[in-house]
């Protein structure tokens, strides 16, 4: 985190400027997040992003935007993180960090829908990944009506939606550095040219857990993502080492 002053209309202003995704508070992603997406201008930008009023941001010296627009640089390139910088949409609460208590089942419906998403640019799987992503307080993924629950998120804000959007990527980046065989570096890629391969390899997954075995269905949608995904990392590398 870095610290700036500068001088507007003889007062001396001061803003912390974050180094990394990770030091952005909620309201500076969601800046991000909405200049990204076109929703906002550079002006308004800069009076979100640093908390400072639109009026003064309009006074401020071109060579100063130079300078803040040189050291946000870090935002055009997503970084991997294992938090949600987002913690609350409506009465919508985020999953935990480190993906802590989200079922498989969970973590395979979101993926599935984001990379459809990315595959198709069709705003109803944004709205289901939303949807399936941010549950309510104390909220069991297994006892939600999903196409309930997409009426709800349809009359969302599209930045907040966009926000969500970008955590995930966040995420997925965050699990290829840990988990690489299984999330391999340049699998960003494979989501822009589509996303059959992703959301079979799900699917191919979860077939393998259970092995025909349709009592076990249940009980595996409830494990945690993280075991199943440590599990089938380390199957990947052995195999791979094996030839």
């Amino acid at each position: 985190m870095r610290h700036l002053d500068f001088s507007l209309n003889g007062k001396t202003v001061s803003v912390n400027v974050p180094e990394h995704w990770h030091e952005m508070s909620e309201r500076q992603f969601k800046a991000v997040c909405k200049i990204s997406n076109k929703d906002i201008d550079d002006a308004t930008f800069y009076s979100e992003f640093f908390n400072i009023p639109l009026v003064w941001v309009n006074s401020i010296d071109i060579y100063y935007f130079y300078v803040l627009n040189s050291l946000l640089g870090f935002t055009r390139d997503v970084e991997a993180f294992s938090g949600f910088l987002v913690t609350k949409v409506g009465d919508f609460v985020s999953p935990q960090p480190n993906l802590n208590g989200m079922s498989f089942h969970q973590f395979m419906t979101i993926d599935t829908f984001f990379t459809w998403y990315l595959q198709t640019n069709d705003v109803k799987f944004l709205d289901r990944m939303c949807a399936t992503m941010y549950l309510r307080e104390g909220e069991d993924f297994s006892t939600i009506d999903i196409d309930e629950r997409v009426k709800e998120w349809q009359m969302m804000a599209q930045s907040d939606k966009s926000a969500l959007l970008i955590s995930w990527t966040i995420i997925k980046k965050w699990l290829s550095r840990g988990y690489p065989y299984l999330f391999p570096k340049g699998d960003d890629d494979a989501h822009q040219h589509g996303s059959k391969k992703i959301s079979n390899t799900w699917l191919e997954i979860f077939d393998t857990l259970v092995q025909e075995d349709l009592s076990k269905i249940e009980a595996y949608k409830k494990v945690e993502a993280m075991d199943v995904i440590r599990i089938v990392n380390r199957r990947i590398k052995e195999q791979k080492h094996k030839k």
